[in-house]
């Protein structure tokens, strides 16, 4: 219960919860890191940037175990003080145990490997038995 106010550990706490490596924890306090330590310039606006897309990332995993959909994630973004809360405290919103990717939306932006794999190995498939009818054809 007192892992909400603690901070740095409650964003530890909450990328555990949805299922993520400790490195997605270490790109949410980018912007603080380098504010600390006084990076300025285009670093500092880099860290911001890579920070926004992981809060992105575990609020659109932490909608999916919920089963929220993707408006949800964007208003967590900018509201997070009036989402979570409501979450919490809701006794509609139940918390399922379904798998979450790694990288969450950004999979679904950019693809995955492994499912070009999966179609490159299907059109293989493909291919091979289109073969293989060609020369039963030709045989008979």
């Amino acid at each position: 219960m007192l892992n909400a106010i603690i901070p740095f550990y409650n964003s530890y706490v909450l990328c555990e919860i949805v299922g993520l490596s400790w490195y997605w924890f270490v790109l949410m306090l980018l912007p603080t890191i380098f504010n600390i330590f006084g990076i300025l310039g285009i670093l500092l606006t880099i860290g911001n940037l890579v920070g926004f897309i992981a809060n992105a990332n575990v609020y659109y995993n932490l909608a999916k175990k919920f089963n929220k959909d993707n408006v949800w994630v964007v208003f967590t973004l900018f509201f997070s003080f009036i989402t979570i809360p409501i979450l919490g405290y809701s006794s509609n919103d139940k918390y399922e145990n379904v798998p979450t990717k790694e990288n969450g939306f950004l999979d679904n932006l950019f693809g995955s490997n492994s499912s070009n794999n999966n179609n490159n190995q299907n059109n293989s498939n493909v291919e091979q038995n289109t073969d293989n009818q060609n020369v039963n054809d030709k045989k008979e």
